[in-house]
């Protein structure tokens, strides 16, 4: 019954990606394609351990970023206003 249900919606739904409208493949239920997946930038560290938004990371003249010196550490706004656990 659920396959049906399924089929039904695509008719009348197609599943397409949010962000670039490809078709996404048979029972696929993503919301994006594989290419839109990939092309997202992830956040990477240094990152406030409490809410999680990246903090600038110095990069040293090697090109190699120094993220040593934000280990473990609160962003401004965390520090004056924590959020709820």
């Amino acid at each position: 019954m659920r396959e049906w249900a399924v089929a039904a919606l695509d008719l009348v739904f197609p599943a397409r990606c949010a962000v670039c409208e490809a078709a996404l493949g048979a029972a696929r239920r993503d919301p994006l394609c594989g290419d839109c997946w990939t092309g997202i930038e992830r956040i990477a560290p240094p990152l406030c351990d409490r809410c999680g938004l990246p903090f600038a990371a110095f990069v040293r003249p090697s090109g190699v970023a120094d993220v040593g010196a934000f280990a473990r550490e609160s962003c401004g706004h965390c520090v004056a206003a924590p959020p709820d656990p």
